[in-house]
């Protein structure tokens, strides 16, 4: 088995904190998903990140957690604004919402700062939610809240986003083959659930990203959008961890 420690910078509400972390088999990892060695040009710089090889006793979702059409949407315009090269192939969405719960890693098999990425284990929801709205002033407290309600259980999910690019959804414990065909991904996402204020127009979202391009692409980001003219913009943006340097 590869393994590797690394040191990881994390962006919280006390600033750059370091940690001395363990990166598990991802290389193994990610043979076992695309059947083949991938070339990897990863450094080591930046990130906790652990992608789990073995099989995982994954939390189960809770049976109130029903996503909506609108929280694909929202994940849609994210990935399209944020994350979609200028010549997109294929790339993977995690078929487990991620939880401010930390135990929410062994569902998605991506762990950052020991935790989800959403906060880090040292960090209450209330902290880390109160630093989400000191980096987005404009934000409203109805959309935190929501976010905070929902992201306390995981979700699962069942379909690809609204958009016009090839996806697989996918998870550590998905039966799905990914296509061994099309090469590598040029991304892999891990969203949260989507908060709402009562008139659906605010949304707030938490969304994680590994890129197999581009190490500075690599990053999880709570992102603040608006719905005009029918569509959600992406209005703000509050950096939680990177694999690279800041942007």
């Amino acid at each position: 088995m590869l393994f590797y420690v690394f040191t990881v910078a994390l962006v919280s509400h006390q600033g750059v904190r370091s940690y001395a972390i363990e990166r598990h088999a991802l290389l193994r990892y990610l043979t076992k998903v695309v059947g083949h060695l991938i070339q990897s040009s990863w450094s080591l710089c930046g990130l906790l990140m652990i992608f789990m090889a073995h099989s995982v006793a994954a939390e189960q979702p809770s049976t109130d957690s029903i996503l909506q059409d609108k929280e694909y949407e929202v994940w849609a315009a994210v990935v399209e604004q944020v994350h979609l090269p200028k010549a997109p192939r294929w790339f993977m969405v995690c078929d487990s919402t991620v939880t401010l719960e930390c135990s929410s890693a062994k569902s998605t098999g991506f762990k950052i700062g020991d935790c989800s990425g959403m906060r880090t284990i040292s960090e209450t929801e209330e902290q880390r939610l109160q630093w989400v709205k000191s980096n987005i002033p404009e934000i409203i407290d109805d959309v935190v809240i929501d976010l905070q309600n929902k992201s306390r259980s995981i979700a699962k999910i069942t379909k690809k986003l609204p958009l016009g690019v090839k996806q697989v959804v996918w998870g550590p414990t998905s039966n799905i083959q990914f296509p061994k065909d099309s090469g590598d991904p040029d991304f892999a996402v891990y969203p949260s659930r989507v908060g709402f204020d009562k008139s659906q127009t605010h949304a707030l979202v938490y969304m994680g990203v590994a890129s197999w391009i581009d190490i500075s692409h690599s990053f999880g980001e709570y992102v603040y959008l608006l719905r005009e003219n029918s569509k959600w913009l992406v209005k703000n943006r509050a950096r939680v961890w990177s694999m690279g340097s800041e942007q």
